[in-house]
């Protein structure tokens, strides 16, 4: 097949143009009919939305009846990384140069040298802090894994000895504790990394040497951006493989204008001739990521066939600035029309109102626009999706029923249990305050866990204000928060007064090893006590257990333990733990043998965590029917109708 096979560019400046290219290739069946095609997409709400325009496409074309089946959407990335690991000599690797296992060799390599003088400056960021060593380590292998992927030369020359910075120079003089710690890790890992290995190491995948568990054609969709490395092993599966680039470029007029010039010798945007080739002021500005792809592109070698589109019938505003910017001219006169509209609103719930009602009043004047033809994004889902839920109610006899489908929530947003965890490490780490276990006690999954209901957790706050607890949990606690060994008004003091009034009748003179029992709890108001007693019990373990550091792979044992320790989930929720775990299992992992396993202290593990309310987009949550509400990313390539932006004031 060697001699049949290349890599394809296709280049359109929408999504549609795009799709028909992509279904011209899969209205031809190929040759083992239950071979799957692969289409790899850059995220889930793509493939969601792909997937049913390939299956009306070819469905209108007469291929098929308008099932889309058999066909895999991995990711670009991970598509590669399965290609890679696949290799022998490059699978120890990837395997060793993986993102988590840098980090845990960047902390060792700091923690081994914190007294070099050349690591002064990342020593200073740590003594700030607590939390700054992981955190440092983070940012630093995330780094290297970068410059990896897209300054591999610069990090062969470090690999040699040579301290030079992404455009061949001398590297800068507080840039220069990179290269070194850098060779530390390489030194720790002791395998080369995938840029001192590549691109020799790809011969066995261009001669077919490797058996590869990929059909013979493939495609890489909705590219907007990607790295030399990733087009490296795609150029090579192109030797053996037909594969075709999809990529989504909003001016076709530019990338022919690009295709015509030089590479560009120089690494840094400042020095870039091609900056000036733009016209249109968005394309400038905006468009930057597109051209710099295709400069990637010219790079490797590829260059891309462009796909003009129908202009519509429309003199809209919107369509004159789309026109513009497909054709790179100078923008036209405006026309004054409400197909842009910008609201300046004073807080984000009156801009969720205006954008209710700008919906509203799309829907009305328009009768063939339905709920799935709109998208509301937002750079900031976490403030804005409680306040789309409440603007948009289904329940309403004022409101038409007009639902929502908030797509990528974080796991901490959509499970409980999740979210407990970053409680479990607080209540470790904090001065056990009143406030918070009259909070603790609220929460529906450790109402679950301990068998109570609403109603005695109002009981168990009146036995924590009838007690007079304030804070700490004795006198030992608060000399460690340098507020004297006083234990008055601690959970100690407050529970042995609640106990002793469960057993000793009410009297006011009555006094039991120097408490006086609190009076009313006999009998069945005795319950309450015996359940906050239970619960300051665990939380007493959960902070003996959490509060000295340990390596990073005990982490997610002990957080799974305090979070089982206090609460449960619903007979039918049982998934929330399932997907605690993996969690867990991700952000704590078992090291590889032979890398280090680095000590945490709490405040890192919190850091560690912390990720866990970032969005993860799902593929079940999109084009359902009802208005998409998501970030800006996961669904920035989808022709909807109507688009509404929130959140865009920052």
């Amino acid at each position: 097949m060697g001699d049949t096979v290349a890599v394809s560019v296709h280049v359109a400046p929408h999504p549609d143009a795009l799709v028909a290219r992509l279904c011209d290739t899969l209205a031809e069946p190929p040759e083992d009919p239950f071979a799957p095609e692969l289409v790899a997409v850059p995220t889930r709400g793509i493939e969601r939305w792909l997937t049913q325009r390939i299956a009306s496409e070819l469905a209108a074309r007469g291929v098929g009846d308008g099932i889309a089946a058999n066909i895999e959407f991995p990711s670009p990335r991970q598509l590669v990384r399965e290609v890679l690991l696949a290799v022998p000599g490059l699978a120890g690797s990837v395997e060793a140069w993986q993102t988590d296992q840098l980090i845990s060799n960047v902390l060792a390599a700091i923690d081994a040298h914190s007294n070099a003088p050349w690591l002064r400056l990342i020593e200073r960021y740590i003594e700030a802090d607590e939390a700054n060593r992981l955190a440092a380590a983070t940012k630093i292998g995330r780094l290297f894994a970068t410059y990896g992927r897209r300054r591999p030369e610069m990090i062969r020359a470090w690999a040699l000895g040579e301290d030079i910075g992404p455009d061949g120079a001398p590297i800068a003089a507080g840039d220069a504790w990179q290269p070194g710690l850098w060779r530390l890790v390489r030194g720790q890992i002791g395998i080369p990394s995938l840029a001192e290995l590549l691109p020799a190491g790809l011969e066995p995948i261009r001669s077919g040497d490797v058996q590869l568990d990929l059909p013979d054609r493939l495609a890489v969709y909705g590219l907007t951006a990607t790295d030399p490395l990733d087009l490296q092993v795609l150029t090579a599966l192109g030797e053996q493989r037909d594969v075709d680039l999809y990529v989504l470029h909003p001016s076709p007029a530019l990338w022919e204008a690009m295709s015509g010039q030089p590479t560009p010798a120089a690494s840094s945007r400042e020095k870039d001739p091609t900056a000036a080739l733009p016209e249109h002021p968005l394309l400038a500005s905006w468009g930057r990521d597109s051209r710099e792809l295709q400069l990637v592109f010219t790079g490797a070698g590829l260059a891309g066939s462009t796909t003009a589109i129908d202009q519509a019938d429309d003199d809209s505003l919107l369509h004159r600035i789309q026109a513009d910017i497909e054709a790179n001219r100078l923008p036209a006169a405006a026309v004054a029309d409400r197909s842009i509209q910008i609201h300046v609103a004073h807080g984000a719930r009156r801009q969720v109102e205006i954008t209710r009602d700008a919906i509203l009043h799309a829907l009305k004047a328009d009768p063939t626009l339905q709920p799935r033809d709109i998208a509301i994004m937002t750079p900031d889902l976490a403030t804005f999706a409680p306040l789309l839920e409440a603007a948009f109610p289904t329940d309403s006899d004022d409101l038409p029923d007009l639902r929502l489908r908030i797509a990528d929530r974080s796991p901490a947003a959509v499970n409980p249990l999740v979210r407990f965890a970053a409680t479990v490490l607080d209540l470790a780490d904090s001065r056990l305050e009143a406030e918070r276990i009259r909070e603790l006690v609220t929460r529906p999954v450790v109402q679950k866990h301990f068998g109570f209901d609403l109603d005695t957790a109002a009981l168990i706050t009146k036995v924590i204000d009838d007690s007079h607890i304030s804070w700490g949990l004795d006198g030992e606690h608060r000399e460690a928060w340098q507020a004297g060994t006083g234990d008055e008004r601690t959970w100690s003091r407050g529970l042995d007064r609640a106990l002793a009034g469960v057993f000793y009748s009410d009297d006011p003179v009555r006094v039991v090893a120097g408490n006086a029992p609190l009076a009313g709890i006999e009998g069945g108001e005795a319950t309450p006590v015996g359940l906050l007693a239970a619960i300051m019990d665990r939380v007493v373990a959960i902070r003996e257990t959490l509060t000295d550091p340990m390596p990073a792979s005990q982490w997610g044992r002990a957080i799974a333990d305090g979070v089982r320790m206090l609460a449960s989930p619903g007979w039918d929720d049982e998934w929330q733990l399932g997907q605690l775990e993996r969690l867990l299992a991700e952000t704590f992992p078992e090291p590889a043998p032979g890398n280090p396993d680095p000590v945490l202290s709490l405040a890192e593990a919190r850091l560690a965590i912390s990720s866990w309310i970032e969005t993860r987009p799902s593929p079940l949550h999109f084009r359902t029917g009802d208005v998409t509400v998501c970030t800006l990313v996961p669904m920035r390539s989808v022709p909807y109708r109507v688009v509404c932006l929130l959140g865009m004031d920052d």
